[in-house]
């Protein structure tokens, strides 16, 4: 069973929500799926991964989502970049690395659920998924041989944001303010480190 963490998802709202909803179905999977987590320190700044998914059965597999029909961006650089950064931390943890070697499957994909036709430019090494059949045949094809170090990759995903708590906002008064939405996201983020 997948647990759904969520986190800040704002800006792309309807496309986590549908990936969301993908693996609270899938009974078959053991891990947890983070949305708007983790928030990896940069020199530039925080990087937010749109969604990970952590299991026992794939290792990680990063979603770079696209909310609509836009593709602006690029693709390949976009997954290239999550990879490293993800890579990056992971490599800091002894208990992920055996004879300097990761132990943790990386996989890394853009869901797209809006988009009818995939740009043309896009190397096939880039997946890009479009809707749920598809999606279920990419995460056949990730399968993670040293499952053994779960647990290790379970707790390294969430230490590597760590954003502590604050004081309870009390003088929240209306839910459209900017106090409520920093309320709703400082407990989004007590959520993923009570879990």
């Amino acid at each position: 069973m997948v647990n759904v963490i969520r986190g800040d998802v704002d800006n792309k709202p309807v496309s986590s929500r549908r990936l969301a909803e993908y693996f609270e179905k899938r009974t078959d999977i053991d891990g947890s799926l983070y949305l708007g987590y983790p928030i990896i320190g940069t020199p530039q700044g925080g990087y937010q991964i749109d969604a990970l998914l952590l299991s026992r059965e794939h290792g990680v597999v990063i979603f770079n989502v696209i909310e609509g029909t836009s593709t602006n961006i690029n693709i390949e650089e976009a997954q290239d970049e999550s990879v490293t950064k993800v890579q990056s931390k992971l490599l800091q943890h002894k208990t992920l690395i055996e004879r300097r070697k990761l132990m943790v499957q990386i996989s890394v994909v853009t869901f797209a659920p809006a988009l009818s036709n995939t740009p043309n430019n896009v190397s096939e090494d880039y997946p890009i998924i479009t809707d749920e059949p598809t999606l279920e045949e990419y995460l056949k094809s990730c399968k993670w041989e040293h499952n053994q170090y779960f647990e290790s990759l379970s707790s390294v995903i969430q230490a590597i944001t760590s954003i502590r708590k604050r004081k309870q906002r009390s003088y929240v008064k209306r839910e459209d303010s900017r106090g409520a939405k920093l309320q709703k996201l400082e407990d989004s983020i007590a959520n993923l480190d009570n879990n």
